[in-house]
């Protein structure tokens, strides 16, 4: 789980509106970005 986290560092924009969701939303829209 901490991997995506550190993989989002990417994309600021997106992390900022994912910091707040569960992890399972996480990974959800970090896959869609691909």
């Amino acid at each position: 789980m901490q991997n995506f986290c550190y993989n989002t560092t990417i994309y600021p924009e997106h992390y900022e509106n994912i910091s707040d969701r569960s992890g399972l939303n996480f990974i959800k829209i970090f896959l869609d970005e691909f």
